[in-house]
């Protein structure tokens, strides 16, 4: 797994009296989570802090046993063993907010979002229930991975263009929460990195008060510490309406030779047929793949690929430059594709975005 830095901090906010937020970083699991709690008195806070709990105490008891983990109610067959480890850890922490809630008249109700990332080799798997947002942040761009479970999110899928006159008042209203039911059903989606990524998760104490663009900024430029610190500061500084909880977690370079990610039978970056080769990510409406390019020309480019990508769609590409590291977003779509893989063109590349793909030619892939 990759070397992580990682910083999260929490804060009342400025018209709550109480902190229903809870949170947690495992450097050690490479797992991260936060939760956002709701219920009467302290329910909330007791909701969220179960979640977090909960979820941990699972996670470290199956790293300590991972043959215990081939048995596990909840299995994806879509999914890495590490994401179905995650789910479960959702599945087991719900049940433990609802069998809580029947216990006492004053946690009746109670609930909480969760938002939570486990980084296993060269994969991150995001998982939510609620609105609680998680971002990524790679090659200048940031990225909502998270799915947010609310009705106006749920409306706007529906009804893009009626959704502009609907009242801000569903905004926040849930559309599934951590304890109010005995089941629940999280979003999850597994992502490949390439090193150099930031992850942002936070409670909407943030996100109502600071756009992405702005979280961006700030986490792209400063250090996990200082970041957080900051991205609370300009949430209370704009009014402070909510709990405020951040978690922002540095990628470093993946560890050298093959990953998990890379297709049967071919060598890793920099031993492809004696030339050294770029790592792109790509990424659709539905998956996140991972594949090597030998060669980048001005209009696009053609990636092996048996993944089930149609012509006309749309795609985001994330290269990683092998002489430093260094990662670039960008987007395209699916010119026509074949037996061995597809042809995409780039979509308005700006100038900078040009000066940085002509760079790569330059290194001589």
């Amino acid at each position: 797994m990759a070397s992580i830095d990682a910083a999260g901090t929490t804060d009342v906010g400025r018209k709550r009296k109480g902190n229903e937020d809870s949170f947690l970083l495992d450097d050690d699991l490479g797992f991260y989570v936060l939760a956002d709690g709701m219920g009467g008195h302290a329910a909330g806070e007791v909701a969220s802090r179960i979640v977090v709990d909960s979820m941990r105490d699972f996670l470290r008891r199956f790293a300590a046993d991972p043959a215990g983990a081939e048995q596990l109610p909840v299995a994806d067959a879509r999914l890495s063993k590490a994401s179905n480890l995650l789910l479960n850890a959702v599945h087991i922490a719900n049940q433990a907010v609802h069998q809580q809630a029947q216990k006492k008249i004053s946690y009746q109700g109670m609930g909480s979002t969760v938002s939570a990332v486990l980084l296993s080799g060269d994969r991150l798997t995001a998982v939510n229930v609620g609105d609680s947002p998680i971002y990524l942040v790679r090659g200048g761009a940031v990225e909502e991975v998270s799915t947010p479970h609310t009705m106006m999110a749920e409306y706007k899928e529906m009804a893009p263009a009626a959704a502009r006159n609907v009242g801000g008042h569903l905004q926040h209203v849930l559309t599934r929460a951590m304890g109010l039911k005995d089941r629940i059903e999280p979003a999850v989606r597994e992502i490949r990195l390439s090193g150099g990524e930031r992850v942002i998760i936070c409670s909407d104490g943030l996100s109502d008060k600071v756009t992405p663009e702005e979280i961006l900024a700030v986490a792209a430029q400063e250090r996990p510490e200082r970041a957080v610190n900051r991205l609370v500061s300009m949430a209370n500084d704009r009014g402070g309406d909510d709990n405020i909880t951040v978690i922002v977690a540095r990628i470093g370079a993946l560890n050298p030779g093959r990953s998990s990610g890379d297709p049967p039978g071919e060598a890793s970056a920099g031993n492809q047929r004696g030339r050294r080769s770029i790592a792109v990510d790509y990424d659709t409406e539905t998956a996140s793949h991972r594949t090597y390019v030998s060669e980048i020309r001005e209009e696009g480019v053609f990636l092996q690929t048996k993944e089930a990508v149609a012509a006309g769609e749309e795609i985001w590409l994330t290269f990683t430059r092998p002489t430093d590291g260094d990662s670039i977003m960008v987007g395209g779509r699916v010119a026509s594709r074949s037996s061995s893989g597809i042809e995409v063109r780039f979509d308005n590349l700006s100038p900078d975005q040009r000066r940085w793909i002509a760079s790569l030619s330059e290194d001589d892939i």
